[in-house]
């Protein structure tokens, strides 16, 4: 379906179908890159607990920098998704030109600055010594390749916004199997190659993220799906300047400081070794997958969202926004239940050690009582930023994260001096978090389109 008939589709179509259409490519895609992360587990936990943990522990740092493009990337969702809407694509070229281009410059940036910084950042959140070699030699390999993550973040954003989920979807899907494929090959030095562990799960991960980004930044100069980047395009226009940063910043701001946010849970869940890391980024990458479902069905009614509110069609988005509350809290539920049932055989195909499985086991006991919350936040807070109300999803973030996450998991984890009361606290923020997003789905009057 081209994008002027999905358009038709996501403004006149059935809403639930319509849903359904747009989100299983994003679920498809985003479990595939969930599947790859256990996989690349599965293999780490062959090496022992210290190189399971290195990559638990390092990407709530890459996380930082990967959350603040990702905040700009939302304005160029809003702006593109309403002016789809308005039907004005003439102005779709120019917003992911100087997308590109902007993201681009922070990609730079950020690669630099995170090489240099990374040992110091593994201090910061107190790195167990068994884990910081080769959290070190991780972090800062994936900090070089930030260019091609933030490559494709651009180009999903662009095609998403249009109405195109499947281009990226498969571009990314080719990549994420790819590099599962290349994987152990590089970690345990299969075919001759030298046997490089962690090192050669963050090589594995680079080359593939390099393929991914060229094909679909590609594709952005070609005029496929009605997009065509040309070089004028790329050159920085004031008034979308603007814009992006107006709109972009708060949301840039708030997505990196739930980064850092990530970066001092992971800090509290180190006090207590390697094995409680170890079970926090196994543990955290099963209930991903639930994650998954919930932020595809969240990010395909963003599009349809935004489309509706370029259009000036607001009843309307507001019947998206409660199907897709409805939708992904009975499926996160019913998923829940499963995770919950399973939980200490699904910790047990990753690692044997008792101590990693007794705590792996806890995380997702309290977890799938919380995450059905997931089906309200995750709605609310993507419809938010594709109506452009970035300051409103910055303060919900801020608190679901440095209010509720970090402070409850340092409360819980200091009262009950453990692990497992850090990963109570997190469960319950998930709760609270889903609580105060029924509010903005309860009042609606935010909902008002930024174009012009």
């Amino acid at each position: 379906m081209g994008p002027q008939r999905m358009r038709e589709q996501i403004l006149e179509g059935d809403i639930r179908r319509t849903l359904l259409a747009l989100s299983a490519p994003m679920i498809f895609a985003q479990i595939v890159q969930i599947v790859y992360n256990l996989v690349d587990s599965f293999w780490l936990g062959k090496l022992g607990k210290a190189a399971l943990a290195a990559p638990a522990i390092s990407w709530p740092l890459i996380f930082i920098a990967v959350m603040f493009a990702a905040g700009f990337s939302t304005a160029g969702l809003a702006l593109i998704s309403q002016y789809v809407g308005a039907g004005k694509w003439e102005k779709v070229d120019r917003i992911a030109g100087n997308l590109l281009s902007f993201i681009g410059v922070l990609a730079i940036l950020g690669a630099g600055l995170g090489y240099v910084l990374a040992p110091s950042l593994l201090r910061l959140i107190g790195t167990p010594p068994d884990v910081y070699p080769l959290a070190l030699q991780y972090l800062r390999i994936l900090f070089l390749s930030l260019p091609f993550s933030f490559g494709s973040f651009v180009f999903g954003t662009v095609f998403r916004a249009v109405g195109d989920v499947w281009t990226p979807t498969k571009i990314n899907v080719a990549a994420l199997t790819f590099n599962a494929i290349i994987d152990p090959f590089f970690i345990f030095g299969w075919a001759g190659l030298p046997r490089l562990g962690v090192v050669g799960a963050a090589i594995a991960t680079t080359i593939s993220n390099a393929l991914a980004s060229f094909v679909g930044v590609g594709l952005l100069f070609t005029g496929w799906k009605h997009v065509k980047i040309r070089a004028k395009d790329l050159v920085f226009d004031a008034t979308v300047l603007r814009k992006m940063l107006r709109i972009g910043t708060p949301a840039a701001l708030s997505q990196s400081t739930n980064g850092i946010a990530f970066a001092v849970v992971m800090a509290i869940v180190s006090m207590f070794g390697s094995a409680a890391v170890a079970a926090y980024g196994v543990g955290m990458r099963i209930i991903n997958l639930i994650s998954a479902v919930t932020m595809g069905l969240s990010r395909a009614a963003a599009v349809m969202f935004g489309q509706n509110v370029g259009a000036e069609q607001y009843a309307r988005a507001k019947a998206i926004l409660y199907t897709t509350v409805r939708t992904t809290f009975t499926v996160a539920s019913v998923l829940a239940t499963i995770v919950f049932l399973l939980r200490t055989p699904l910790v047990r195909v990753f690692i044997s050690d008792p101590a990693v499985v007794r705590l792996g086991s806890a995380l997702l006991f309290y977890f799938s009582l919380s995450v059905p919350f997931f089906g309200i936040f995750f709605p609310v807070i993507n419809a938010l930023r594709a109506a452009g109300k970035t300051k409103i999803s910055a303060i919900l973030g801020i608190i679901r994260l440095w209010v509720f996450r970090v402070g409850l998991a340092y409360t819980f984890a200091t009262l009950w001096n453990s692990a497992t009361g850090a990963f109570f606290g997190m469960a319950l923020s998930n709760v609270f978090s889903g609580l105060i997003a029924a509010y903005f789905l309860v009042w609606t009057g935010w909902i008002e389109k930024v174009i012009d």
